[in-house]
């Protein structure tokens, strides 16, 4: 049996064309089981034989076949294929009004598309850049940046009713507290501050005040407000539409930069 596919749709690297029915007994998968599964599997050889027989798992995050949406006569896809590895970095790049928007917007389920499917790994978390989102205008730029680690406060005030029952003597309370410590030092909630601080000054946040309420900043600034939040959540993976949109070159190098050190 030899694969038939391309490399990024069956997850296999080569170092000749063609991989054997022995190889893929030894990976334990069939050709179909390859292409449908969530986990690809990635082999290195070496003069057509393996040279690491260690099965390397490439986790498939978000999965399109056969996509095919158009408006009217404008066809934008037709039987398109798409695969986002973990680690990866894609672009869409096309001309105004060839479908860009469109396919984040069916990524993210926000857009229905006439055929096809979209197939997610199960429990990734994906963010949208949406610079036209409702912020509460009564809320300030650090509360609003803060409010990417709800999850964390929330924790740390249940780690706080704990204590306050562990005082009288609920030792119970007492090892779910600790359990609740270590999961906050380990999510590195006590650099909160600093990282909000570095992702503001990214975008030139930190020139408006941290305190300005989000009522009071301008459209440009209110752009690069939610573009801070989303960075600051660090979802599985990042969805973003014309990011630079509102951004001088500067700023562009920065985001350039952080998007090339994410880890997801």
């Amino acid at each position: 049996m030899f694969c038939p596919w391309p490399f990024a749709v069956c997850g296999l690297v080569f170092r000749k064309d063609g991989i054997t029915e022995d190889i893929w007994q030894k990976a334990g998968c069939s050709r179909s089981s390859c292409i449908s599964s969530s986990a690809f599997l990635r082999y290195e050889l070496r003069n057509g034989s393996l040279f690491d027989e260690r099965i390397k798992i490439i986790i498939s995050l978000v999965e399109i076949t056969d996509l095919t949406h158009s408006f009217g006569d404008n066809i934008l896809f037709r039987n398109a294929d798409f695969v986002l590895n973990k680690g990866e970095h894609a672009g869409v790049v096309g001309q105004n009004g060839a479908g860009k928007s469109t396919f984040i917007k069916i990524c993210t389920g926000q857009a229905v598309p006439d055929s096809g499917k979209v197939s997610w790994a199960k429990g990734i978390t994906a963010g949208y850049l949406d610079q036209y989102a409702h912020i509460d205008a009564g809320l300030t730029l650090e509360g609003f940046l803060k409010s990417a680690f709800l999850d964390l406060y929330r924790l740390e005030k249940q780690r706080n009713e704990l204590y306050s029952r562990a005082a009288d003597g609920d030792m119970d309370s007492m090892r779910r507290a600790a359990r609740y410590q270590e999961r906050l030092e380990a999510s590195g909630f006590y650099s909160i501050d600093t990282y909000i601080s570095q992702v503001a000054a990214g975008p030139g946040l930190t020139g408006i005040g941290m305190e300005r309420p989000v009522g009071q900043m301008s459209g440009v600034q209110r752009a690069k407000v939610i573009l801070a939040k989303l960075l600051l959540e660090k979802p599985d993976i990042l969805l973003l539409d014309e990011p630079t949109n509102y951004l001088d070159a500067e700023h562009i190098e920065w985001l350039k930069r952080y998007l090339n050190e994410y880890e997801n």
